[in-house]
This record gives C-alpha cells, structure tokens and sequence, in this order.
C-alpha cells in the first residue's frame, strides 16, 4: 500500500475488516515502521521538502536520503499528493533509461517545472541521480553517491546535492 501513501493497517480498519491485515503465512504481529511504509509527509518524509506544493534547496540539502532509492513512480506520486498533476516518459537524451515526469499542471504556486529520474549508468557515472527543474531557484540535482564518482563536464549550472551513500 506504499504507493497510495496508506498503512495496510488503516486501510483493513476503513474496509471493515478488523485490526490487522497479514499476508499469508506471515506472523500475527508485524510492527509498523512508519519511515518506511508511508509517503505521506508524515515522520520526516516527503511533507519535510514540500510546503504548499513547493520545494526548496534548504529543504532538500537537510533530506536528500529522501530521493534515495526512489522510482520515477515513488516520485510522480509524491508529486500528485502536493496537487501536481504529472506524466512519466522516457528521456529522448538519456544513454540510461532516464525517465521525466512532465509537470501538466505548472505554475499555480507550485515552483517545479520538470523532474528527471536517472538510474545513473550515463554520462554523468554509475550513481543514480534525480534532476528537478524550478521556476524560482533554478535546477536542483540530488545525486546518489559520492562526489567523487559523479562525472561533469564542468559546465553543470544545476545545484548539485550528494547524499554520500557508495
């Protein structure tokens, strides 16, 4: 139920069908770990970098373990939930697989205009990377990695954020 940002818990709760879901086989009393199974800006989450559909540097510098791992899907539905209306695509430009999400729905208070999605792999190195456009603060990428394994042309203008991980 990650996807829908939803506690398989409440989710049994709202259906009528007791306190506990379980799947098959599995034991009577598996503890909830809200900073793993929610999405939905609760316990220091994806609500710690949006405000009112709004991202910022400083917020992200302060979390960038939050992009790490993340799917194009994990992010777009991110995206949903702060009231962006969103389409995934292949990059036409990407050697990698990279995916954009195409914002369908910019302005309206809201400051991101495109997000790119790359596993890494390209020109770029071996550490995966998100790469999000703005109105008011430019681009801001959030590498999955080291600084010493991301490769530039020196020519980047993005804000470029590392989270350290190997």
């Amino acid at each position: 139920m990650k996807r829908f940002g939803i506690h398989i818990d409440d989710l049994a709760e709202r259906l009528g069908l007791g306190p506990r879901l379980q799947p098959a086989g599995s034991p009577p009393d598996i503890p909830r770990k809200p900073q793993v199974d929610r999405m939905d800006g609760s316990g220091g989450s994806w609500g710690t970098i949006f405000k009112n559909g709004r991202i910022s540097i400083k917020d992200i510098e302060d979390n960038p373990h939050l992009f790490s791992g993340k799917s194009a899907n994990d992010i777009a539905n991110m995206l949903r939930e702060a009231g962006y209306d969103v389409t995934i695509k292949a990059s036409t430009k990407s050697r990698s697989g990279a995916q954009i999400i195409k914002i369908n729905n910019p302005g309206a208070g809201k400051n991101i205009t495109q997000v790119q999605v790359s596993p890494g792999g390209g020109r770029h190195g071996s550490s995966p990377y998100v790469k999000i456009s703005t109105n008011d603060q430019g681009i801001i990428k959030i590498v999955d990695g080291l600084e010493s394994n991301y490769k530039t042309d020196g020519k980047e203008t993005a804000k470029i954020i590392f989270t350290g991980r190997k």
